[in-house]
């Protein structure tokens, strides 16, 4: 490894572990919102939600292929675009119910 590219894995290392952290302190968010959105129906939504980010961990090959064929930047690219998406889909979520005071 040349001196002038060996600081990339340092910085592909901080930038992996930002990311880590960003999606950890955003995990309360969505779970309570999701509690409270669902109000009696939490059981169901949570299984829900459990299912779908499990269910992603069957597309891991798919990871692997594209890192093939297409690059890490444009496989990394591709998950920033489905983040986008997930977080546009949030504010389409409307509660009809007021929020009252506890």
């Amino acid at each position: 490894m040349t001196p002038a590219t060996d600081h990339r894995k340092y910085i592909a290392r901080e930038t992996a572990i930002g990311a880590a952290i960003n999606g950890l302190l955003s995990e309360g968010a969505f779970w309570s919102a999701s509690t409270y959105v669902a109000g009696p129906n939490t059981s169901a939504a949570t299984g829900v939600m459990n299912t779908g980010g499990n269910a992603a961990g069957f597309l891991a090959p798919v990871v692997g292929l594209m890192v093939d064929h297409l690059g890490w930047l444009a496989t990394l690219a591709s998950g920033s675009v489905f983040a986008v998406i997930g977080a546009a889909l949030w504010l389409l979520i409307r509660i009809r119910r007021p929020v009252a005071c506890q």
